[in-house]
């Protein structure tokens, strides 16, 4: 049921995995899976861009953006954001738009810099 889903998603941290040739973000039934190859460039932002959002299949609450959402001037992208906490990547690929950070913005930047080394190869 719905109830339940909403709970999972609550008690569900955002993950980001960097594989051998995909990455891939998991939360509480908003899982997405890119091939490293398809990704055309990272960045490290201080903010979530100042564009009109709307959702299309995710959740909204005021510490997180999750799912699918389409955005001012770029079209469908994925968020995996806390509100509340600095720092975000933001991941362009041949598809769509990724953003994602952790609590711990230590964490949040270490997976950038892995990530740019991964698709600068």
């Amino acid at each position: 049921s719905a109830s339940v889903e909403v709970l999972r998603m609550h008690f569900v941290p955002y993950g980001m995995e960097i594989k051998e040739t995909t990455v891939s973000f998991t939360s509480g039934g908003y899982n997405l899976e890119v091939d490293i190859e398809d990704i055309k460039q990272v960045t490290l932002l201080e903010n979530l861009p100042d564009k009109k959002l709307a959702k299309t299949n995710g959740g909204a609450t005021d510490d997180y953006l999750l799912g699918k959402f389409k955005m001012e001037d770029m079209g469908n992208c994925y968020m995996y954001v806390y509100l509340d906490y600095p720092l975000l990547l933001q991941i362009d690929t041949t598809e769509t738009t990724i953003f994602f950070n952790s609590k711990n913005t230590k964490e949040t930047e270490q997976l950038y810099k892995s990530l740019s080394k991964r698709i600068a190869q």
